[in-house]
């Protein structure tokens, strides 16, 4: 900030001397246009000055210090006013902040200088093994610890080998520690990325696969079974739909083509296979788990075979009363 007054207050100076000049029906002219020539120069403690760097209408001024070699750097880069460049640094190559006038535009960083300017606010510097980039905002607590609090972006990597593909973070910090963050994963190509939402002391607990598998308290690595949504954890919820065709509910039961099995046979079964047919196992479902809508078809399917046991038992039951009362009279 010290850097900035001083140079607006140089070039008030140097306009104020223009503008005196100018009443006076003169002006001060510097006519020395060597490439690196000094020319203006100000013996303060801590000397400043103006050199001519480059030469035609392409060349550039530059303000620096003979202290640390700090400079502040305004030049023309293609010579057709399209893009002025403002630098304030000892390293010219890194520390840049460029004026693109077609569009209103500014870049910052130096990356690939004005061709990277792309957005009307483009941050375009070197942001890679974990630098912190751009921040949106800041809060006073704790934020003279580390990297202190606030909310912004950290870059990390381009290569799979890199931080395991992750590319970008959105992350929430306090006291210079992560809380939380999205994060954002390169896949094997141009395409193929994913997304994890990470909380607490930066802990993933939310992961979004480029196919669209969600994954809550789980990474997705053991989803052999593809679920979409998989949940390593109990879930509540008020009501739950389970859409199933009209071909897989039970209703069949009740065709006259269907063959319901005798209550012998059923018995025989159970004492076979220690289980209803047409259920499945213990072992089954520790294995597979179990799949709500089939399920409940399946249980339905019990209860209208069970419903039909019912009426067939009730129709023996309403013939021996019958019977009975014939031996009545």
């Amino acid at each position: 900030m010290r850097k900035i007054i001083l140079l607006l207050s140089l070039l008030i100076f140097i306009f104020n001397l223009y503008a005196q000049d100018e009443l006076q029906t003169s002006k001060l002219t510097i006519t020395k246009n060597t490439d690196g020539g000094e020319l203006l120069k100000f013996n303060t403690d801590r000397p400043w000055s103006f050199y001519n760097i480059g030469t035609g209408i392409s060349s550039t001024l530059r303000l620096a210090s003979e202290v640390d070699q700090k400079t502040f750097e305004i030049s023309n880069l293609d010579g057709t006013c399209k893009t002025a460049l403002f630098c304030v640094s000892n390293d010219l190559a890194s520390s840049l902040v460029y004026l693109v006038p077609n569009g209103g535009k500014v870049g910052v960083g130096g990356i690939g200088g004005t061709s990277i300017v792309k957005a009307f606010l483009d941050v375009s510097s070197d942001i890679s093994n974990g630098k912190l980039g751009t921040v949106f905002g800041r809060l006073s607590e704790g934020n003279s610890s580390g990297d202190g609090t606030f909310i912004g972006v950290r870059g990390y990597g381009t290569q799979l080998t890199d931080y395991n593909g992750k590319s970008f973070s959105i992350e929430h910090s306090f006291y210079g520690q992560v809380n939380s963050s999205i994060n954002f994963y390169r896949g094997r190509s141009k395409t193929g990325g994913f997304i994890t939402f990470n909380v607490n002391n930066n802990m993933e607990v939310v992961r979004i696969k480029s196919n669209g598998d969600v994954g809550i308290g789980t990474d997705l690595s053991q989803n052999i079974n593809n679920y979409k949504l998989a949940v390593n954890g109990t879930i509540g919820a008020k009501e739950v739909k389970v859409e199933i065709t009209s071909t897989t509910w039970s209703d069949f039961v009740f065709n006259d083509e269907y063959k319901l099995k005798s209550l012998k046979e059923v018995e025989d079964y159970i004492n076979e296979k220690n289980h209803l047919p047409d259920i499945p196992t213990t072992k089954e479902v520790e294995d597979n788990g179990v799949n709500l809508g089939e399920m409940n078809s399946k249980l339905l399917q019990k209860i209208e075979e069970l419903t039909l046991y019912m009426i067939e038992q009730n129709k023996k039951i309403e013939d021996l009363q019958n019977q009975i009362n014939e031996l009545k009279k």
